[in-house]
């Protein structure tokens, strides 16, 4: 346990393989969609492994501008010598998108 008062610093970054599918569907002739996507790296190459799942409803515009609302989750498990990361992230999200 760490004592109230007490500052940390640490710096660490690593470099993961992945491998992933994402995809969108229109419902329809309608301007709503559905877009999602998941991908899974680490393999002991840079992390042991992590894993990014994402879901999203979303609502173009016009051709370029879209707003999506969607659910992430993120966990990433990440050991080496005496530093030791292993996070779940998850959560809802509120995007625009811009496409070009």
């Amino acid at each position: 346990m760490i004592p109230p008062g007490t500052e940390l610093n640490h710096t660490e970054s690593w470099t993961d393989p992945v491998i992933g599918i994402t995809g969108t569907t229109p419902f329809g002739d309608s301007k709503f969609y559905f877009s999602g996507g998941a991908g899974i790296g680490g393999f002991g190459m840079g992390s042991d492994l992590f894993f990014d799942i994402n879901a999203d409803l979303g609502y173009q515009w016009n051709k370029a501008i879209g707003t999506v609302i969607g659910y992430r989750l993120f966990d990433v498990d990440y050991e080496k010598d005496n530093f030791l990361y292993n996070v779940t992230q998850q959560g809802w999200l509120l995007g625009l998108t811009w496409s070009f």
